[in-house]
């Protein structure tokens, strides 16, 4: 549970845009799954944001193979990002 502290500091360098300080943080420990996870999407934000596709690419192709945390969890499936279905009567830009 205290594991979703350590994800405030990275939430808020995405947030305002911190790419310089996103990339200079290391690797967390892949025991803390949910921060190791964060930390991936982080990077790829930042590295898409200055326009290093390649690397950004790499990154997402960890993160949806499931590279991301303790391995022990893969067993249970992988992180699947999808856009949600429109809801009658609610338009979406």
């Amino acid at each position: 549970m205290l594991e979703l502290f350590l994800l405030s500091p990275l939430w808020v360098d995405v947030r305002f845009n911190q790419w310089d300080a996103i990339l200079a943080k290391p690797e967390p420990l892949k025991e803390l799954p949910a921060t190791h996870v964060m930390w991936r999407y982080a990077r790829t934000q930042a590295l898409t944001a200055r326009g290093e596709w390649e690397k950004a690419a790499a990154g997402a192709r960890v993160f949806h193979r499931g590279g991301c945390g303790d391995p022990r969890q893969r067993e249970h499936g992988r992180i699947q990002l999808q856009q949600r279905p429109a809801e009658p009567g609610i338009a979406h830009s």
